[in-house]
């Protein structure tokens, strides 16, 4: 089953094939991920016995970089969330003024 489900849940089938260009060639990077599970049952406490049973599954990707290799060279670019450029550094301010608090409140020893 996994076989059938690379055909689809592949970096290839979400974002493409390479791209080269100018003597550039980018390749994207994606996380995939997919399973599946099932199950039966049988109720034996009834006077009647039943049965059931489900299955289910599932597949994600996420983009993760990309590669560019250029003159003989590979390097592989992460992407980011563009919101991580402003909660970092938002998070890393907040939490210098609470400490300078902190610090201030203290009792000073002699």
């Amino acid at each position: 089953m996994s076989d059938k489900l690379g055909a689809w849940a592949s970096v290839r089938a979400v974002y493409g094939e390479p791209v080269t260009s100018g003597g550039v060639t980018v390749i994207p990077v994606a996380e995939i991920a997919y399973g599946f599970g099932g199950g039966v049952g049988r109720d034996t406490t009834a006077a009647k016995n039943g049965e059931g049973g489900g299955g289910g599954g599932g597949a994600a990707a996420r983009p993760r970089g990309f590669i560019v290799i250029k003159d003989g060279t590979a390097a592989y670019k992460p992407v980011r969330a563009p919101w991580m450029d402003v909660l970092v550094p938002l998070g890393a301010l907040v939490t210098g003024l609470a400490a300078a608090r902190l610090v201030r409140r203290c009792p000073k020893r002699d």
